[in-house]
């Protein structure tokens, strides 16, 4: 027979089960997302290179502005394989 002290520590122990149950699906679901936001970053930095590409005359005046895509490039991936 379980004493109130038992139950509790059944109940204890089957609601950490289920808070880690669903902790762990949320990093899954965090891990699955990583490689879209890096197919996403890539996509977006490519076409805002072809966009300064097609008019270099622009890109003379702010010389900063080209960087930008590489920085966060740069950015995503070093983030990414630590």
């Amino acid at each position: 027979m379980l004493t109130y002290g038992d139950k509790m520590k059944a109940e204890t122990k089957e609601f950490l089960l289920a808070e880690y149950s669903h902790l762990r699906s949320e990093i899954q679901d965090a891990v699955r997302q990583v490689p879209a936001n890096e197919k996403w970053a890539l996509t977006i930095s490519g076409v805002f290179w072809a966009w300064l590409g097609s008019d270099l005359s622009r890109a003379e005046h702010l010389q900063i502005v080209v960087w930008i895509p590489t920085v966060i490039v740069l950015v995503l991936f070093c983030d990414g394989v630590r």
